[in-house]
């Protein structure tokens, strides 16, 4: 495992490609971006879009990208437009970029009511780029259906393809039990019962009661980073513990921000030398 990070800490940069020089000039080379369907990289201008390319080329940066299902089905709804016609226009043209800066995934929030949607999307976005590398997953929501290791699992064998997995959120994790919502003991246990590959993580902690995106070692987050790192050792996992954290709770300046995500980095990594 190793440490990378979303630039939602970041977010208030203007562009994808300020966020992603931003975080690269900050260490990470394992980042993500989080894609706005109303900000959609298909209509970037070519210059910019050779820029990206080159930064990504040049640091080199292991990029991921984490669209929104439901916001993907709400736009949908009102064009009027039916959502697999609606989501091949927009996930092609993605994907499209995607493939262009050597991005490993595409993982995404589900349409947080609708299994059968999410599933029938994603079968879809797998469809639209077969014979590629690209990957997919589907990420554990708070209340939406897909919260729980069983959701998670059976959207991901439903699709029944090898690239189709999972992003982790472990702040919903916690949220999720800490309420009631599912019936699981422990973050640990959540982990231990996911059957089907990971292919992304959304590293934050919160109070339990909300998901406010606190830093990992934030003094109101009850969420154990330790077992956190150690259940996704359990798992086998090998892949990025992906930071996902937001100033809006902390009222920081971009600069403390930065500073605590540099410190947050250095423990994760010493957590994972320690897990073995």
């Amino acid at each position: 495992m190793y440490v990378g990070s979303y630039d939602a800490p970041i977010q208030d940069l203007s562009s994808y490609r300020l966020r992603l020089e931003e975080l690269a000039l900050l260490g990470f080379r394992s980042v993500g971006l989080a894609i706005d369907w109303d900000d959609h990289p298909r209509d970037l201008p070519g210059d910019e879009r050779r820029a990206l390319a080159d930064l990504v080329a040049r640091h080199p940066l292991e990029l991921r990208l984490h669209p929104d299902l439901g916001k993907l089905a709400n736009q949908a709804q009102r064009h009027n437009a039916d959502l697999m016609v609606w989501t091949r226009q927009q996930m092609e043209p993605l994907a499209e970029w995607a493939l262009e800066l050597g991005a490993l995934s595409i993982c995404c929030d589900s349409i947080r009511a609708d299994l059968d949607q999410t599933v029938d999307v994603l079968r879809l976005c797998i469809e639209i780029t077969r014979g590629t590398p690209l990957k997919f997953g589907v990420e554990n929501s708070q209340r939406g259906i897909i919260n729980s290791p069983a959701r998670m699992n059976e959207a991901v064998d439903r699709i029944g393809d090898e690239r189709m997995g999972l992003l982790v959120d472990v702040g919903h994790i916690n949220t999720t039990i800490a309420n009631g919502w599912i019936d699981c003991p422990s973050p640990a246990a959540f982990l231990a019962a996911l059957q089907v590959p990971i292919w992304d993580t959304h590293i934050h902690n919160n109070n339990g009661r909300t998901d406010g995106h606190l830093t990992v070692r934030d003094s109101q987050g009850t969420l154990d980073m330790v077992a956190v790192v150690e259940g996704f050792r359990a798992q086998g996992y090998s892949g990025p513990l992906n930071m996902e954290c937001a100033r809006k709770e902390q009222g920081w300046t971009l600069g403390q921000m930065e500073g605590t995500l540099v410190a947050d980095k250095a423990y994760l990594e010493s957590l994972i030398g320690a897990a073995g």
